[in-house]
């Protein structure tokens, strides 16, 4: 069998198809999009219009988007904005305990932070907190799913 070891970037002009699994160092699915504002790592953001963004801050925001993501996996819409917005895996997130771990988050009326989602939430649940926030404020990993 032959093996392809490439050190350095790679740019493939057409498509790849892969017959096995892909193994990578991340853990996101990002979509690019734009803001006004100046976003950081963790925000949770919603839409103003398609593909654009805003913090968040105001509590079970139905038009939640994601979370800023620090280092995506798989970056998706490259040249349609500024900011990688995790919509699906693990992303660091700014929370607001108390929150346990494997509760359900959403957005709340603190800018840009999440917080325990309630049974009423279905339509603002970012994801799952796969770790305790037990101060006020926190920085924690979310299992990005939204419903």
């Amino acid at each position: 069998t032959m093996t392809l070891h490439v050190v350095g970037n790679a740019n493939i002009s057409q498509n790849l198809f892969v017959g096995g699994n892909i193994t990578t160092g991340g853990a996101d699915f990002a979509e690019m999009m734009d803001s006004k504002e100046n976003l950081q790592p963790g925000d949770v953001v919603c839409f103003v219009e398609p593909m654009k963004v805003k913090k968040c801050s105001k509590e079970s925001d139905k038009s939640v988007a994601g979370i800023v993501s620090e280092n995506p996996t798989i970056i998706g819409n490259k040249n349609n904005g500024k900011y990688p917005i995790g919509i699906v895996g693990l992303v660091k997130t700014n929370a607001i305990g108390p929150i346990d771990s494997y509760d359900l988050i959403t957005t709340s009326f603190y800018s840009g932070y999440a917080k325990k989602a309630t049974k009423d939430d279905f339509g603002a649940i970012i994801g799952k907190a796969l770790e305790p926030c037990e101060k006020y404020s926190c920085k924690i990993y979310v299992l990005v799913s939204l419903s």
